[in-house]
């Protein structure tokens, strides 16, 4: 089991993601603000995701970090 923790976008609090299986990250347009934002989503609990303060790159580099590819 792998973990990542981010930041929540709407209320910047914490999101501590706990994951066996895949996470996606996407860039994409929020549909209310239509600013861009970068989501993560584990393809569970069907919300959508989590809009998160980081950067794509920021996400991808702390996944990495936790399943220990550099």
């Amino acid at each position: 089991m792998y973990k990542v923790t981010l930041t929540i976008s709407q209320d910047n609090t914490p999101l501590t993601l706990y994951f066996t299986t895949n996470l996606a990250v996407t860039t994409c347009r929020n549909t209310n603000s239509k600013e861009l934002e970068v989501r993560v989503m584990d393809g569970l609990h069907n919300n959508c995701g989590w809009s998160v303060n980081e950067s794509y790159e920021e996400v991808i580099a702390k996944i990495d970090e936790a399943i220990s590819i550099k």
